[in-house]
């Protein structure tokens, strides 16, 4: 059988053909290019200062009403100063000047009048870990129907001697006392933040703050006195940000009358951790705009607020807190320790870094996620606290902060991830100075890890070293290139 060609129907077919595929590659886009993958540089060849060890805390790591003492943990960490305000809500009847001398219409000057013992332990406990103290001249916050000890002084002269004294019992020997040589002296806690924590007018705290740091400094010139730990030193308006009414007179006194002003402290907790890391800088030029460039910035209460962060009873408040010491609590913790490194900030102290609402434990003396962030930080600064040049682009939300040891044995890089998604990124240490095989490890706090060991490999030392790695969100990595030297 023969077959014959219709040439005509053959070139339709064709030409259908060739507009039906023109009409089809014009539908189909073409694919986008993978976006490339974030690369953050560690210059080991360039220092730039040390990494400032900013992991402070509040309340000392011995808890009798919870029967808990995690002194080994602030050991660990090496937490360097520890602030004692609201010792009362966790430790024993101690700190407040109420707790020491319980009676005011007695005799100020006479030893017999105060009641030192469950001070004196609450202090060494935190003594023995290694931290300073930031004592807390005043009394623990009240959110009781009536108010008891958060009243101002029916004299203030008197509760000024009464500062002095303890002062003298802890530094100088007075009254069976102790040679401790604790240096900061803060009077009173957040004034302006009603009256859970002061019942008076502003003028009245004005009085008592004069009268009592000019007291201080007469009798303990070498001491630093300040405060007063305000709530709300900063207040947003049209998009900047200003003194609060309480912050801008309280300062404008203390210049204007020469008050005795060492430190500045203040507060703030936020649900954004750049804005929170960010606020020393308007808190140091509020202090400068008044002339006092010699007063230090002192950031001693931060902690996370989770949007919708609630105190109602109940399960809205269980959430609230689960929420805070999460992993995503965890990274807000790290990220505002490294953030700060590059702020104004002479001190901060998280609240808490003991157990309990705002703690880095549960009641139980279980670690949060939290801690296993504030651990590594803390083995960071601790191990390799030379901090070395990072470059890399803050708009890929990843914070990052690296150093090494002294003996450059070790480089270390630390990184955060806030945010929900996890985000690849490429490691490199570039001017590499460690030399022979190194065991590279990772550490994670993630959903799964609890600053533990994830990876662990030994590489030749290069020039160059290179790792990709995913950073979950949120999470907290510690990645390290050590010597295998070092560890026989």
């Amino acid at each position: 059988m023969k077959y014959q060609i219709n040439y005509r129907k053959a070139e339709l077919i064709v030409f259908f053909f060739l507009i039906t595929a023109a009409g089809f590659s014009q539908q189909v886009p073409k694919s986008k290019p993978a976006p490339a993958t974030p690369v953050i540089e560690v210059d080991a060849g360039n220092s730039n200062g040390v990494i400032r060890r900013l992991q402070g805390g509040n309340l000392g790591p011995v808890s009798p009403l919870r029967l808990l003492n995690l002194s080994d943990y602030f050991r660990e960490c090496k937490i360097p100063f520890v602030r004692v305000h609201d010792a009362v809500w966790f430790s024993s009847y101690s700190v407040d000047i109420t707790t020491i001398f319980r009676d005011f219409k007695a005799d100020a000057s006479r030893e017999e009048n105060y009641d030192f013992r469950q001070t004196d332990e609450y202090i060494d406990s935190i003594l023995a870990t290694g931290a300073d103290i930031i004592y807390r001249l005043g009394e623990s916050i009240e959110w009781t129907a009536d108010r008891y000890n958060v009243n101002p002084p029916k004299d203030f002269s008197k509760w000024a001697a009464i500062c002095c004294n303890i002062i003298r019992h802890y530094n100088e020997g007075w009254a069976r006392g102790y040679h401790h040589k604790i240096r900061y002296w803060e009077i009173w806690n957040e004034p302006d933040n009603g009256r859970a924590t002061w019942t008076g007018t502003q003028e009245q705290f004005f009085d008592l703050y004069k009268i009592t740091a000019r007291e201080i400094r007469r009798q303990f010139p070498d001491v630093a006195v300040g405060g007063p730990a305000i709530a709300i030193p900063l207040i947003r308006k049209n998009g900047e940000y200003a003194p609060s009414d309480f912050t801008e007179r309280f300062l404008d006194l203390c210049q204007r009358d020469s008050i005795p002003l060492d430190f500045f402290s203040w507060h703030n907790y936020n649900e954004n951790p750049w804005e929170l890391a960010h606020m020393p800088t308007p808190i140091r030029q509020l202090l400068d705009r008044h002339h006092l460039f010699h007063t230090k910035s002192f950031f001693d209460e931060w902690n996370y607020t989770p949007p919708g962060f609630s105190w109602a009873q109940g399960e809205t408040r269980e959430k609230s807190f689960a929420d805070q010491s999460s992993v995503k609590g965890g990274a807000f913790l790290a990220n505002v320790l490294m953030l700060m490194q590059d702020e104004p900030v002479d001190m901060a102290n998280y609240y808490t870094t003991t157990a309990g609402m705002y703690g880095l434990f549960s009641d139980f003396g279980v670690p949060h996620k939290s801690a296993y962030a504030f651990k590594a930080f803390s083995a960071l600064v601790n191990h390799t606290p030379v901090r070395l040049e990072t470059s890399y682009k803050k708009s890929d939300s990843l914070v990052v902060c690296a150093g090494t040891n002294e003996d450059r044995t070790r480089v270390a890089i630390l990184v955060s991830n806030f945010t929900a998604r996890s985000k690849k990124a490429e490691f490199r240490v570039e001017n590499n100075f460690l030399s022979g095989p190194l065991r590279f490890e990772m550490y994670a706090v993630d959903e799964s890890h609890n600053f533990s060991k994830v990876r662990e490999y030994t590489v030749t030392g290069t020039k160059t070293l290179r790792i990709p790695q995913e950073i979950k969100g949120p999470s907290v990595v510690l990645l390290q290139w050590e010597k295998l030297d070092v560890w026989k």
